[in-house]
């Protein structure tokens, strides 16, 4: 059964795969493709490349914020092997980056690990948030063109699907955090002495993650550090828009990256495929054709790049930690288990 299951998600998310890539790419004239390709200044993308490794270093320090309460010892160094690892993760499942990222932490810093995915949670949780306010400050300043590419009744059902979603997961977390101890009370009842007391654990060092966000200055910190990082995530856009023929003539400006960074994030959010593959070229693709005055050729070709960039040179990084840490899959899925009291 166990294996059944791991087969649909696997087929589905193959399914998704292609049919994304379908659509990304059904009118794509490859031969102009691959003709635009070689006419790029590289030298910008290159450019690029150092800015996308010092947004991990933010993302590092923002991390730590979060981390605080658990620890004011955590190494920069640990902080970022853990994210670059993650990063390596995405690239080739569904998001286990995401979970391998705070054990890998955990077991250097000797953390808590459930304390330690909690942190990833609010991580999340914050990222979201931004990302739905600018979406709507997008909409505000570009309802007409927007529209026109979204459809009107999409954009509302999608806004009230993720709300919905974070009303869902914020009320789960506040409640696990607030009634935690009656929780565990109740599971006592029917659930044998031994696992209660590791699920007592595991929820005691889970919830211990949110104590940070009763501190008022850590919304002010989490803010700028939020703000910062979007902003070099935009200018990695901005600086590849300058290795396109198009940004001549059309001279897109830094709200332009921002803009398309917001699409980008969406995409990511939303796709079910291993680093986001086909869903972020058909979305970054198709709100640049729609836009600005962009071919769909010179537009997948962008989505490419900015996509290589983020995965080919991240996955990079990480693979070399992953061989400095000498974690092996094996090793990996010894530590979850090893730490799922924690």
């Amino acid at each position: 059964m166990r294996l059944n299951k791991k087969l649909i998600k696997y087929t589905l998310a193959t399914a998704i795969l292609i049919l994304s890539l379908y659509l990304s790419a059904r009118q794509i004239a490859f031969d102009e493709l691959f003709l635009l390709l070689q006419e790029l200044d590289y030298v910008w993308i290159l450019l690029s490349v150092p800015v996308l490794i010092a947004s991990n270093y933010i993302r590092v320090l923002r991390w730590k914020i979060i981390l605080a309460p658990i620890s004011t010892t955590v190494k920069t160094h640990n902080a970022f092997s853990a994210i670059m690892i993650g990063h390596l993760m995405n690239s080739f499942t569904l998001r286990f980056g995401e979970i391998t990222r705070p054990i890998i932490l955990a077991k250097k810093e000797k953390l808590p690990i459930a304390a330690v995915i909690s942190t990833s949670v609010i991580e999340s949780g914050v990222d979201f948030v931004f990302l739905i306010i600018v979406f709507i400050i997008s909409l505000a300043f570009l309802s007409e063109p927007l529209f026109k590419f979204l459809n009107f009744d999409s954009v509302l059902q999608g806004s009230i699907g993720m709300v919905l979603i974070f009303i869902l997961v914020s009320s789960f977390i506040f409640i696990l955090y607030r009634f935690h101890h009656q929780i565990w009370h109740w599971l006592k009842t029917f659930l044998p002495v031994k696992f209660a007391q590791i699920l007592e654990d595991s929820i005691s060092s889970f919830v211990q993650g949110f104590v940070t966000l009763k501190s008022p200055k850590f919304y002010v910190k989490m803010t700028l550090h939020t703000i910062f990082l979007w902003l070099i995530y935009a200018l990695v856009m901005y600086l590849v828009f300058f290795a396109f023929p198009f940004q001549t003539v059309i001279q897109l400006t830094f709200v332009d990256s921002i803009l398309v960074v917001v699409f980008a994030g969406i995409a990511n959010a939303i796709a079910f495929t291993p680093g986001s593959v086909g869903v972020y070229h058909l979305i970054v693709a198709n709100i640049m054709t729609a836009l600005y005055l962009i071919t769909l050729n010179e537009a997948f070709a962008y989505a490419t790049i900015i996509h290589i960039i983020n995965t080919v040179v991240l996955s990079f990084i990480g693979a070399i930690y992953f061989v400095i840490e000498g974690i092996s899959s094996i090793r990996l899925g010894e530590i979850k288990k090893n730490h799922s009291v924690g």
